[in-house]
């Protein structure tokens, strides 16, 4: 495509060095315990090796196909966002060290996997993708299993069984949101509508093994935007849609894991009884568990410092805890500036992939496991980290490249894109003018 005669290498390099290694990295326990090796005597973490190796990579395919890269609209806006954050460096009351490590080196890097994704797209690096992403998938939840299992053979109450379920990709939350991206990418591209099913709901056992409320709110939000895709139904369409609206209410309602509100011994059941509750008597504050809270304190920092932002800190030690939403989190680091840019990149993605839905089973996948991590990170930070944040960006890249791809080989054709979602065919697509 656009790597010249770097293109085949390139390839190679980013299916085995890139995409591997990474899925390594992010199956291995994150934990706080050392997960390592000792070699000659010297202890080897095996997480920062594989890391290492997956940044070296990037470097050389970004650093050996500079030339031959394709600048597009999102790579335009991913490369202005990286720079237009450094402008809260006016604000800034800390130490460069601690701005890159607390978040500009996940944006930078995200930006870059986008960059060296979208040009290493070659026909059929889609199904290795795949592949790797089930594999991802069983390692994760076999953990999530076994976790599981252990802690009820230990006695843990359930009270506290939530908080056992920190493997792979982080805590339970964040693990259900790992999850559920690969779980709906995987799932949608499997052509044969009963094995689809079957493996939909054994799916979804799994990640409602990780007891993650706000997992399974996000993945009935995104099932209702599918369905609603489908149906003609006018009066149907308004009922998915009012749904949608009220489980977002619902979701964005729900307890924070830091809440000083909630007590230890207090379960799901009684957690959504006391928030209805607090609802009914108009009392919000107190019906947030903290999570309104949260955003009120943030907008308050926002609108001190609007247009710039603070700049990217280590949440715990400035805020004391996350912003629980990406969008007011990325106000808070970057102001207007950055956040104006983000929403513009995620319009423009979507509006794109909405496009040529119903041409190709894999852009479909992109498409709702991409609205899956958006909608999740409205109440917590899945989008703006580095492990959801690479998924996020390999997905949508695998995406535009197969609809460059599409485009490319359908130039003498004239069929009109369409995001009917119930067409399933690979039907050919026009050069758009």
């Amino acid at each position: 495509m656009t790597f010249t005669n770097y293109k085949t290498k390139g390839n190679i390099i980013f299916k085995y060095f890139m995409i591997l290694p990474f899925s390594i990295f992010t199956v291995i326990s994150v934990g706080e315990e050392y997960r390592g090796i000792e070699w000659m005597g010297v202890p080897i973490n095996i997480q920062y090796v594989i890391f290492a190796i997956l940044v070296f990579a990037l470097l050389v395919i970004f650093t050996k196909a500079i030339r031959g890269i394709k600048i597009d609209k999102i790579t335009t806006a991913l490369i202005a966002r990286d720079a237009a954050v450094l402008l809260s460096f006016i604000n800034y009351e800390s130490t460069i060290i601690e701005f890159i490590y607390s978040g500009y080196f996940s944006m930078v890097f995200g930006s870059v996997v986008y960059i060296v994704a979208i040009n290493s797209y070659r026909e059929g690096i889609e199904k290795f993708i795949h592949k790797v992403f089930i594999v991802m998938f069983i390692a994760v939840a076999f953990q999530v299993v076994i976790t599981l299992v252990v802690s009820i053979a230990e006695g843990v109450s359930s009270s506290t069984l939530k908080t056992r379920m920190v493997i792979p990709l982080g805590a339970s939350n964040s693990i259900a949101m790992g999850l559920s991206m690969l779980g709906i990418y995987v799932l949608l591209q499997i052509k044969n509508g009963s094995v689809r099913k079957i493996l939909t709901v054994a799916a979804v056992v799994i990640i409602s093994l990780t007891l993650s409320s706000g997992a399974m709110i996000s993945l009935v939000i995104v099932i209702t935007l599918y369905y609603f895709d489908k149906v003609r139904n006018n009066y149907l369409k308004v009922v998915l849609v009012i749904s949608a609206i009220l489980l977002g209410i619902i979701m964005i309602a729900m307890p924070t894991e830091r809440s000083e509100i909630m007590r230890d011994d207090e379960n799901l059941f009684e957690s959504y009884r006391y928030t209805t509750g607090q609802l009914r008597a108009r009392q919000y504050y107190m019906a947030s568990h903290g999570r309104f809270d949260i955003y009120r304190i943030y907008l308050m920092k926002v609108v001190d410092k609007p247009i710039v932002g603070h700049g990217y800190y280590k949440h715990v030690s400035k805020m004391g805890i996350n912003a629980h939403n990406f969008i007011i989190s990325e106000l808070y680091t970057g102001g207007i500036a950055t956040c104006g840019i983000l929403i513009y990149i995620l319009v423009t993605i979507f509006r794109t992939l909405r496009r040529y839905i119903g041409k190709d089973n894999v852009i479909r996948g992109v498409y709702y496991s991409c609205i899956y991590l958006v909608v999740h990170s409205f109440i917590e930070p899945g989008l703006l980290g580095y492990q959801k944040g690479f998924l996020f960006w390999i997905i949508v890249a695998i995406g535009m490249g197969r609809i460059r791809h599409l485009l490319v080989s359908s130039t003498k054709n004239d069929v009109e894109p369409t995001h009917q979602v119930e067409s399933g065919s690979r039907a050919s697509i026009p050069v758009e003018p």
